[in-house]
C-alpha cells in the first residue's frame, strides 16, 4: 500500500460480545427450578391424583437372560445408591417377567411408579431406575432417565402441565429404527410433567344443510371442533423425542394444566394431536435447546347439534353435495355408527378367550349385530362370542358386565344378525369381546350396530 493513502469505508459499530435475539413463547415461568431438565415428578400425602405423579418404566429380553431385577436408586451427593428393589407393589405397581411376550418371543417387565409412596419412604430427592441382568455371557445394566421428586405445592406445580397417556399395540422404538415394542392390550400408563401452559382454546366448525325447493336452507349437522395449543419451554433433545414418540403416538392423551392465569381450566383433557411436531431450534446459536407449540384437538367428537327438519323436496346438502332426499332422512342416517372386531386364527382355528378393547366416544344405543365367517372360502362353524361393557374406571370388563341376552353366534353356518335392540352406553365406555365356544371358524368379524344419541 502506497505511504499516505486514505482508505473509507463504511462500518457499524456493536457492543462488545453481542448476543443474537432469539424468540420465544409466552409461557409463565415454573417454581421447579431445581429440576431443570430432570423429568420433574411431585407427590404428596393426599391421594389425590392431581398432586400425585406416576412413572413407568418398561424393558424387554431375549430368552438368554437368566434373571432381570429392577432396582430404584437415589443420588446421594454424587453417588447413586440402591434403595429399593422393585420385584413386589410398595412403591408401585409391578409387572413381573413375561406378562407381554411379543413376536419375537422377548419377555417384557415393567413398573408403575407411584410417587406419593417414595416420598412417605425415601423422601424428596433424584432417582432412577437401574436394571441388574444375568445371561449366558455374563451381567449387564441398563439405566432409565433420572426423575426430580419434589412435595407438590400449588407453587412448585405453577407453570407446569401434565401429560397422561395410554398406549397398547405395536410402535417403533425410537432408539433402535430397526425394532419395535410391543405394548400389548394392557393399556401401558405413563406421565410426564413439563414446564409449559397448555389451553389457548379455539374452535373449528362444520355445518352441513339441506336447501329446499323455495331457496331457504337449514342446518342438518352443526358440528364444533374444540383446539388446544400446548406451549413448552426449551428442552434437550432427548426429552423432544420422549414427547414426538411416547407421548404424541400414545392411544390415549389426557392433558392437565396447572397454571393459575390460565383462563380455563383443563383437568385430564381428552386430546390428540393435530398437527407435526416442530421444535424453535436456534440456528444461530446451535443451541441443544428448544421449545416447541403443538397443536391438539379434541379425543371425542361428540359437539354436535343434529336437525330433524321436517319432510320436504330438497335439492341436495350443502356442504358434501349429494343427491335429492328429506332433511329427516339425512339426519337420521348422520346419527347410525358401527364398531366391532375381527378374530384371525392365521390359518387355525380361532381360540376361546378375551380379546381386544374399544373405548367409545359417544353416548347411544346398541342396535343389533352381524357375524359372518369370512375365511378366503367361507366356513360353515359354531361360534358364541360374549360382549362386555363397563366404565373405564373399571377396565377391564368382565363376564359380569355382559350386554346381550342373546349371544351372537353362528351354528353351523356362515352368518348370522340380530336386530331391533335398545341397549344404551355411554360416552367413555368400555367394550370387550369374549369367545365362550368356537368349532371350525378359523376368521370371524362381528359389527356392532349403534345409533348416536
Amino acid at each position: 500500500m502506497p505511504l499516505g493513502e486514505e482508505i473509507k469505508d463504511d462500518f457499524i459499530i456493536l457492543k462488545e460480545n453481542p448476543v443474537a435475539t432469539v424468540d420465544s413463547l409466552d409461557i409463565p415461568a415454573s417454581a421447579v427450578k431445581e429440576c431443570p431438565f430432570d423429568l420433574i415428578v411431585l407427590a404428596d400425602d393426599s391421594g389425590s391424583e392431581f398432586s400425585n405423579d406416576k412413572s413407568s418404566v418398561l424393558f424387554r429380553y431375549n430368552a438368554a437372560v437368566a434373571s432381570i431385577e429392577m432396582r430404584l436408586q437415589q443420588k446421594q451427593g454424587s453417588v447413586w445408591v440402591d434403595v429399593d428393589v422393585l420385584d413386589n407393589n410398595d412403591v408401585g405397581e409391578f409387572f413381573s417377567l413375561g406378562f407381554i411376550i411379543d413376536e419375537k418371543n422377548r419377555n417384557y417387565i415393567g413398573y408403575l411408579i407411584h410417587w406419593a409412596r417414595v416420598l412417605a419412604i425415601h423422601g424428596a430427592g433424584t432417582y432412577r431406575v437401574k436394571t441388574f441382568e444375568t445371561t449366558i455371557l455374563g451381567t449387564g445394566n441398563k439405566t432409565t432417565q433420572e426423575w426430580c421428586l419434589k412435595e407438590y405445592t400449588p407453587e412448585r406445580a405453577e407453570g407446569t402441565v401434565k401429560l397422561e397417556i395410554i398406549t397398547n399395540s405395536v410402535r417403533g422404538d425410537i432408539d433402535d429404527e430397526t425394532d419395535f415394542i410391543d405394548f400389548g392390550d394392557v393399556n401401558w400408563y405413563n406421565s410426564y410433567r413439563l414446564c409449559g401452559m397448555f389451553g389457548f382454546d379455539t374452535s373449528d366448525y362444520v355445518e352441513e344443510h339441506t336447501i329446499f325447493q323455495n331457496g331457504s336452507k337449514q342446518y342438518v349437522r352443526d358440528e364444533q371442533t374444540p383446539k388446544y395449543k400446548l406451549k413448552l419451554k426449551r428442552l434437550p433433545g432427548w426429552l423432544h423425542n420422549i414427547i414426538k414418540t411416547d407421548i404424541l403416538q400414545a392411544d390415549e392423551i389426557d392433558i392437565t394444566d396447572y397454571n393459575k392465569n390460565n383462563p380455563n381450566t383443563h383437568i385430564q383433557r381428552p386430546v390428540r394431536r393435530n398437527g407435526n411436531y416442530e421444535p424453535q431450534w436456534d440456528e444461530r446459536k446451535r443451541s441443544k435447546l428448544a421449545p416447541v407449540e403443538i397443536q391438539f384437538e379434541n379425543r371425542f367428537d361428540n359437539l354436535r347439534k343434529l336437525r330433524c327438519t321436517s319432510q320436504g323436496a330438497s335439492i341436495g346438502t350443502g356442504s358434501s353435495g349429494g343427491s335429492s332426499s328429506s332433511g329427516g332422512t339425512v339426519s337420521a342416517n348422520l346419527k347410525k355408527s358401527s364398531f366391532g372386531i375381527v378374530l384371525d386364527g392365521g390359518g387355525a382355528v380361532i381360540t376361546t378367550g378375551a380379546y381386544g378393547a374399544k373405548t367409545m366416544e359417544y353416548n347411544g344405543k346398541v342396535t343389533g349385530w352381524d357375524i359372518f365367517e369370512v375365511s378366503d372360502s367361507p366356513i360353515a362353524s359354531s361360534i358364541v362370542i360374549d360382549v362386555w361393557k363397563d366404565v373405564y374406571g373399571n377396565y377391564p370388563p368382565t363376564v359380569a358386565d355382559t350386554i346381550f341376552g342373546v349371544k351372537p353366534s353362528l351354528s353351523s353356518a356362515i352368518k348370522n344378525q340380530n336386530t331391533g335392540l335398545n341397549i344404551a352406553f355411554n360416552s367413555g365406555d368400555v367394550f370387550r369381546w369374549n369367545v365362550d365356544s368356537v368349532s371350525l371358524a378359523k376368521k370371524i368379524i362381528l359389527i356392532i350396530k349403534t345409533i348416536k344419541t
